[in-house]
């Protein structure tokens, strides 16, 4: 039985997905806006974004532990999710191979030249498999990165709670261990595949995902710890608001272990509870992932209209920004409805095949 749903994490989820759109969309139309706090004003990279995401995903797999120690077998654990995964990121890497080189936009300078689509890295990409790896990374689909390392992350996590039943010791001293692997990559600037910067991410923020969920499920956050929450949340956006990031320090450590955890634990409370309480919530959170998947192949839709003069994104950039993030969640609904959950059927079935042989 799955537990129920909290809308706020899905609150969170949206809006992640919204300021990852908006972050590339100024990158990749090279767009100037000029007002506070927006993506890529100051020193702040919303890419890492990514990390609410994979603190998110380590805290929904948390609740697998025991049972993957009671026995839960590797294909049921590892096949469903994959099989979720699997089918948008091969359409959806497929669909922005063909706009790239259909539009004609292997033909731009600057960073669309970096992009190679073909058979192989349409290939990689599709599996899962194209950042940290140990391929090279053909940059197709760009956003699909956290994706494959996603993916080592739910295999490692399986194989370490099935080690600690085997040491005799509990899985969580594990999962420490792979957050202070992650930052060690970090610090010493280290290359190897699954050992690099991209897989770094993950191990910090998946598995302290995963730790942080441990520690709410013994005792839950009162009134002191949850204002001690807000006043962290207030704080670091004030100095990434006033661009006093210098005061802040390390900003990915203290995103993956302050800030993102602090607004975790502010949006499951009793109060984000009666606040986000409406389906609709829950239905954003779900399209979220879909909206993360297309949104570069919509950015190569109005890069080719605007270098065409189709449309002038720098006549009213901000208007086209967020018209373009609510063309992307319209979209993302679309495709959560009619493609993400007709593909899942199909792949509950043929998991239900394979689980049986």
């Amino acid at each position: 039985m799955e537990p129920k749903r909290e809308y706020g994490l899905d609150v969170l989820k949206a809006a992640a997905a919204a300021l990852i759109v908006l972050d590339h969309f100024q990158l990749c139309i090279d767009a100037d806006y000029r007002f506070p706090f927006y993506p890529g004003y100051g020193d702040f990279d919303f890419g890492y974004v990514v990390e609410l995401f994979f603190l998110l995903s380590g805290l929904l797999i948390a609740r697998y532990v025991q049972r993957i120690r009671d026995g839960l077998s590797f294909r049921e654990f590892f096949l469903r999710r994959y099989l979720r995964l699997f089918p948008l990121m091969a359409l959806s890497s497929a669909v922005w191979s063909a706009l790239f080189l259909l539009l004609g936009l292997h033909r731009l300078d600057g960073a669309w030249a970096r992009q190679t689509p073909s058979l192989w890295s349409l290939l990689v990409t599709s599996l899962g498999v194209q950042e940290g790896w140990g391929f090279a990374n053909s940059f197709i689909n760009q956003p699909l990165w956290y994706l494959s390392v996603l993916i080592f992350c739910y295999l490692l996590f399986y194989a370490l709670v099935r080690a600690s039943r085997r040491l005799g010791v509990s899985p969580y001293y594990l999962f420490g261990g792979m957050i202070f692997v992650g930052a060690g990559i970090r610090s010493y600037g280290i290359e190897l595949p699954f050992l690099n910067f991209a897989m770094s991410r993950g191990y910090c923020s998946f598995f302290a995902g995963v730790l942080l969920e441990a520690l709410l499920r013994r005792r839950k956050p009162g009134k002191p710890a949850l204002f001690a929450c807000a006043l962290v949340v207030a704080g670091i956006t004030a100095l990434m608001c006033a661009d006093r990031f210098a005061l802040i320090g390390d900003i990915k450590h203290a995103l993956t272990f302050l800030y993102f955890p602090a607004l975790i634990v502010l949006f499951r409370s009793d109060a984000a509870a009666r606040l986000f309480k409406s389906p609709v919530f829950g239905l954003l959170g779900r399209a979220s992932f879909n909206v993360y998947v297309w949104h570069m192949s919509g950015i190569l839709i109005v890069t080719a209209m605007n270098v065409r003069g189709l449309v002038n994104v720098g006549a009213h950039p901000m208007t086209a920004m967020y018209l373009f993030a609510l063309c992307c969640f319209a979209f993302g609904i679309f495709s959560h409805l009619c493609i993400e959950k007709p593909c899942a059927r199909l792949t509950d079935r043929l998991l239900q095949k394979l689980l049986q042989k």
